[in-house]
């Protein structure tokens, strides 16, 4: 119940209810810590938040990720948070899918400019994934399997096209790496003539 109330003052992404081409006007991002819902220092639920808070602190900081990207992780937080109370192999699991599924999401934002907006198609696909996760996650049946795979579709969809885009620049630097290997050769043969 405090959780849920903290998501409606949304204290972490306000922008979180706005529609997508509502200006990208918003409060910083910051993670929720125990003190916010005043739980006691030590208890497991404390250290769960703590140590979640921790991990968004360093989503919000990194300058790679778009705002706007930010924004949209950090609509995962509390049901993030609820996922790491009940669950105890939230943090132990490397795998988790939870976990692989924020990773994933900043994974499929790489190469995106900073100044990304919520109309990107990218970050509307995001931003529809994130809702289904939100609702699949206070469903409590934490099925993310088909989240993760669409997520994974994506990212290959993304390479790909990245992929092809590259082909014609991938002949320039070819050839200019057979001159300057060519140059090194010419000059490794003159200093073997002249000595």
């Amino acid at each position: 119940e405090r959780l849920n109330t903290l998501e409606q003052r949304q204290i972490t992404t306000p922008q979180g209810t706005l529609p997508l081409d509502a200006p990208d006007t918003q409060q910083p991002l910051r993670a929720i810590r125990a003190r916010d819902l005043d739980l006691p220092l030590g208890k497991s639920a404390a250290v769960a938040f703590d140590t979640l808070s921790l991990i968004f602190d360093a989503i919000f900081a990194t300058p790679d990720l778009p705002d706007v990207v930010k924004s949209i992780l950090g609509r995962l937080q509390i049901p993030s948070l609820r996922t790491a109370i009940l669950d105890d192999t939230f943090f132990a699991n490397t795998q988790h899918p939870a976990r692989q599924l924020i990773n994933r999401m900043a994974h499929a934002t790489l190469g995106l400019a900073q100044e990304v907006g919520r109309d990107h198609p990218t970050c509307r696909q995001l931003t529809g994934l994130a809702n289904s996760v939100r609702s699949a996650l206070e469903a409590n049946d934490g099925n993310l399997a088909p989240h993760l795979t669409a997520l994974e579709r994506m990212i290959e969809e993304r390479d790909q096209a990245t992929q092809l885009k590259s082909q014609p620049y991938l002949q320039l630097v070819l050839e200019h790496e057979q001159r300057l290997q060519a140059k090194a050769h010419a000059h490794t043969w003159l200093q073997a003539v002249l000595a």
